[in-house]
């Protein structure tokens, strides 16, 4: 039997006020979030947040009715299915508490069967769901267990109002694999089950009315709000589809288009009431959405971070009335059921603060950075931080023209994709040194100073961050001894006592061999100050030589087929392959890597380089503080808070302050579990991968092997990517045979050349 809960969104809300004080709030998204001014007039929306003391960890089905918040709650039990990972058993619960988060109340729903789905009101109050349980014939069905369907009706305080076995209408009709995990109840109380494939239809007596397949997956059932029942579907081109089920069709309506790209963090909110027009909510990682389903407009209601809401804590919506709405979700980092009431208040009645504007690609601004900032705003009188997104696939032209033109933020979020040692250059930034210096409360020996020296620029920090990844590849001991860096010439020589056939690295082309470079050792070849290059010296001639030793390309299809993940596991160890890149953001990598892929002792040799250093800090985003800046106190001020023990011992990858770096060191020893994904590449690809063969733990000497590594390292990846573009387009001319190396280099040169005269 499998289980898996996925939380459903259900709301009874009462629609006619909430349209009346929403309409007073629209107003229109585009690729750059607008600031919501805390100094202005007209309506804003600010948060209250309510613990639930004594919830269940796993909930879902979240509901209001009658001023309550009702959801389901369900607990594991008993033994777990070897074959799935999944629990054979799962007890579940109806609860509901008071939106302060007081007085919650418990009643179990399926004390004696598997499961049980989640639930929907129906037009009399009571709570409709479906309990699962296995036949009392299993044993004569072969493989699959039968199973059997019972819908169950009952009061808010868990007193029996029906119960119909379903058994025959779902299991008569269902397709493979079919689980009954969320229903809802439509107008005329018909039942819509939600089987993930596939969606059945039974009438308010139970009795099977229809089906609809569905094979990319159900994500979720929605009411809009006239109470119509929609499903919200993967769709084979996109990550969501949206789609009426139409009762007198018996099938879907046309698709709704209310998201047009791949968005995981999308989601669509249900609406339960009545009002005059067909509406639900739409989320995404940014802001709340009203979206007319009659019209197909989409009306921006608030921002998050801008209305002191953490989106990091919320993981369904509710409508309420009055344009206030719930929020539920984890509080963090404590991982309690959290309660956020989020209501509209008159921007003019708020105290005044001096906005400080935070500004990135909507690729830099992360659920940690939005975390940050909504405690920041929340706990700061005189400063407010407002993120303002970069997006659309033009967004560095935007970000360049801004910067450029002196449109500059408070606080510029780094990440790859921005050339920022041409910004540096320009002298738009303030040195981070003279405000560490200058504080009070940190200093620069909080923080490895091996990562600081990396950043600099001319002994200057631009830019920081708030944590870091190691980027190097690993290889056996005994066959590149215990000294990390190798250059050309030492990985030629080892491979000439190689068997025909050893690859350096799998399915690594002669472009990825140059990308790659280009991010470790770029800076060799580019003067940002002065606007130079020097792409016609004789190392890179060397570099371009290297890499012409790889695959020209790789159909990444064909490549990653079954044999070759049979083949991974084997490779290393067996020395086809001898060496493996990897980020290493856990201190046990080291160790897994060990006993996982190599079967031995491994050195971070780190990439192949003419230098002969090839590990480096890896860091995906940054800050930077404007020189122009009249906030600079404020800017100071929130990324000091990045930088806080606090913050930097909850952080994802490795924390840049060396007390929580510690601390995370002997945490990943403690703590170790081989099933963590852990990244590598293959070529282009960026896979994830866990262990299983693993019986010992790590101890302190491995977790000290792979502190040296970090504390050793010495430069960073720096990315641009126009003159990386550069390299590969006009180096592929020399691996077609068409020029020769000295002729590419010399092309290469004079295009890079042209784009530093062209941006100084």
């Amino acid at each position: 039997m499998k289980f898996k809960a996925r939380k459903i969104f259900a709301a009874a809300i009462s629609a006619a006020m909430l349209l009346t004080s929403l309409a007073a709030c629209k107003k229109d998204s585009g690729d750059v979030n607008n600031a919501v001014n805390s100094n202005s007039t007209g309506i804003v929306y600010r948060a209250k947040r309510y613990t639930v003391s004594g919830a269940a960890e796993e909930t879902s089905g979240y509901a209001l009715h009658d001023g309550r918040l009702y959801f389901k709650s369900s607990e594991p039990e008993g033994d777990i299915d070897p074959n799935t990972g999944y629990y054979y058993k799962v007890a579940c619960s109806l609860n509901s508490v008071n939106l302060d988060g007081t007085d919650l109340r418990t009643v179990p729903i399926n004390s004696d069967s598997t499961s049980a789905s989640d639930f929907d009101f129906d037009s009399d109050g009571n709570i409709v769901y479906i309990e699962i349980k296995e036949s009392e014939n299993a044993s004569s069905a072969g493989d699959e267990t039968p199973m059997e369907y019972s819908l169950k009706k009952i009061g808010t305080d868990g007193t029996a109002v029906s119960e119909t076995d379903i058994t025959a209408a779902l299991n008569d009709h269902a397709v493979d694999y079919f689980y009954p995990e969320s229903v809802k109840v439509d107008p005329s109380g018909n039942i819509i089950v939600d089987g993930y494939y596939q969606i059945i239809v039974l009438d308010s007596n139970g009795n099977y009315l229809f089906d609809i397949e569905q094979g990319e997956g159900i994500r979720k059932l929605v009411k809009s709000s006239s109470g119509e029942v929609y499903a919200s579907v993967y769709g084979e081109e996109s990550y969501s589809e949206f789609y009426k089920i139409d009762m007198a069709a018996k099938a879907f309506g046309n698709n709704i288009d209310i998201v047009q790209e791949y968005d995981f963090d999308y989601n669509i909110v249900p609406y339960n009431g009545y009002g005059d027009t067909d509406i639900v909510f739409v989320t995404d990682l940014d802001c709340l959405y009203i979206f007319d389903l009659e019209s197909g407009t989409k009306t921006e209601v608030l921002n998050y971070v801008n209305s002191d809401i953490s989106r990091q804590e919320i993981s369904d919506i509710i409508p309420v009335a009055d344009g206030k709405f719930i929020g539920v979700g984890l509080s963090y980092p404590a991982k309690n059921l959290l309660i956020t009431e989020i209501y509209p208040v008159d921007a003019s009645t708020l105290p005044p603060r001096t906005e400080i504007v935070v500004a990135g690609s909507e690729y830099s601004v992360g659920s940690m950075l939005e975390y940050q900032a909504v405690k920041f705003n929340m706990e700061n009188d005189k400063y407010r931080i407002v993120i303002k997104k970069y997006s659309g696939d033009n967004y560095v032209t935007k970000l360049n023209n801004d910067l450029t033109g002196g449109n500059i933020p408070d606080i510029l979020l780094t990440d790859s994709t921005m050339p920022f040692e041409s910004y540096a250059a320009k002298g738009i930034f303030a040195d981070l040194y003279e405000f560490i210096d200058n504080d009070d409360t940190v200093n620069r020996e909080d923080f490895l100073p091996n990562l600081l020296t990396a950043m600099e620029i001319d002994g200057k920090l631009y830019r920081f961050t708030d944590s870091f990844q190691i980027f190097t590849a690993v290889g056996k001991t005994s066959i590149f001894g215990k000294e990390t860096g190798i250059d050309f010439d030492r990985i030629n020589k080892i491979m000439e006592t190689r068997p025909k056939g050893t690859e350096i690295l799998a399915g690594t082309t002669k472009e990825n061999i140059l990308e790659h470079a280009m991010e470790l050792c770029g800076d060799n070849f580019i003067d940002y100050k002065a606007g130079k290059c020097d792409f016609n010296s004789e190392y890179f001639i060397s570099l371009l030589e290297f890499a012409n030793g790889f695959l020209n390309s790789v159909d990444l299809d064909s490549y990653f087929d079954d044999s070759f993940w049979n083949r991974y596991k084997t490779m290393f160890a067996d020395e086809e392959t001898l060496m493996l890149i990897t980020y290493l953001t856990d201190f046990s990598d080291i160790f897994y890597n060990e006993h996982e892929i190599f079967g031995e002792e491994v050195t971070a040799v780190g990439f192949p380089t003419f230098n002969g250093l090839g590990a480096a800090f890896d860091v995906s985003g940054g800050f930077a503080i404007s020189a122009k800046s009249e906030n600079q106190e404020g800017a100071w001020e929130f990324v000091r808070s990045l930088l806080t023990e606090d913050y930097q011992d909850g952080v994802e990858q490795l924390p840049v302050r060396v007390s929580s770096l510690e601390k995370k060191a002997q945490k990943d020893m403690k703590e170790y579990n081989p099933n963590v994904t852990r990244i590598t590449q293959i070529g282009s690809m960026s896979l994830g991968t866990s262990g299983y063969m693993i019986e010992d733990t790590p101890t302190q000497s491995d977790i000290d092997k792979a502190m040296d590594i970090i504390t050793s390292t010495t430069q960073i990846c720096r990315y641009n990517h126009t003159i990386t573009e550069i390299v590969t387009e006009e180096a592929g001319a020399y691996f077609s045979g068409s020029k020769t190396a000295e002729a590419a280099a010399e092309m290469i040169q004079n295009r890079v050349q042209n784009y530093l005269d062209e941006n100084s």
